[in-house]
């Protein structure tokens, strides 16, 4: 499955901005303090589906591909080099919730202390040896557990924070060094991507 550019630039930052609307901080921050035009929109589909602007997001078109583990690879191989991570939000369950209206997977990242936390917001970091060596079918399962509608990822360089709760700093330090940003589109089971233009497209 081909990862492509998108030809209605405007379109997909409208929808990529709308979808981080509500979003946690990190989201929100994203979208008062990222500058778009510093990078190019990227989506998972076909060659066969029509790019012609007004380009429709958000319908509800089943793609019947692998878009989703299209994106699952992009995190595999940017997580691959040790100085990179990605965080995925979790907009569905927060902190103070109680342990047991968890899904299996949060449970268990739970549990093994790899949850982090700002506030009483959750993100689920993906960085490390324990993910650069699963297979291409557990990193979708991974992709799979965070939460959708909205689904966002943020991509960035460096390292997760070993105290397990995010910082105002930390927030900073990752828009700072924030590589791409990823919304889900479709059905659902596609991603909409924005990456910076000075970082290689994995």
């Amino acid at each position: 499955m081909a990862i492509r550019e998108i030809a209605d630039v405007v379109g997909a930052e409208k929808y990529m901005r709308e979808q981080l609307t509500d979003g946690t901080t990190l989201a929100h921050l994203v979208l008062n303090r990222i500058d778009f035009s510093r990078g190019k929109f990227r989506i998972a589909m076909p060659d066969s589906v029509d790019q012609t602007p007004p380009f429709d997001f958000k319908s509800d078109r089943r793609l019947d591909g692998d878009e989703e583990m299209a994106f699952a690879l992009v995190v595999k191989s940017f997580i691959a080099d040790p100085n990179c991570a990605a965080l995925m939000q979790e907009t569905q369950i927060r902190k103070s919730d109680p342990f047991s209206g968890y899904s299996w997977y949060l449970a268990k990242i739970f549990q093994e202390n790899l949850v982090l936390s700002y506030k009483d917001e959750l993100y689920l970091p993906v960085a490390g040896p324990e993910f650069a060596r699963i297979s291409d079918e557990e990193m979708l399962g991974v992709v799979r557990s965070a939460s959708a509608y909205p689904f966002s990822a943020f991509l960035y360089v460096g390292t997760v924070p070993s105290s397990k709760k995010l910082t105002d700093r930390d927030l900073e330090r990752i828009l700072t060094e924030l590589v791409g940003v990823t919304v889900d589109a479709f059905d659902g089971r596609s991603f909409l991507l924005w990456w910076r233009d000075e970082v290689r497209f994995p």
